[in-house]
């Protein structure tokens, strides 16, 4: 379906089936795709999610302060901005979405 990088040498592939996508990445210098034969570093694997999005009956928004909360997530997840705070093993840090992804037609 499409590509990064060069024709000639792509740094990824994607392939769709059924409106969905999986990404092939090389990297022949990385982690895993120096010791692959093919150069693959990575595979990713789109996946289908439905989520149904009730604020007005949720017990985990009962009262305005808490519903506002829950509606700027879910406007930050659909504008691509959201970042939460994240604390594990005593240390924090920032986590946000990917950037959008463009590839070039095959």
């Amino acid at each position: 379906t499409g590509l990064t990088g060069a024709h000639q040498q792509p740094d990824s592939l994607i392939l769709r089936n059924h409106r969905l996508h999986v990404e092939i990445v090389f990297d022949r210098n990385g982690s895993l795709g120096g010791h692959a034969q093919a150069g693959i570093q990575d595979i990713r694997v789109e996946s289908a999610i439905t989520t149904i999005m009730d604020c007005e009956d949720s017990v985990a928004a009962v009262d305005a302060e808490d519903k506002l909360e829950v509606y700027a997530n879910w406007l930050g997840l659909i504008r691509g901005d959201l970042i939460a705070e994240v604390s594990k093993g005593g240390q924090s840090r920032q986590r946000s979405l990917n950037p959008d992804k463009t590839f070039t037609a095959a």
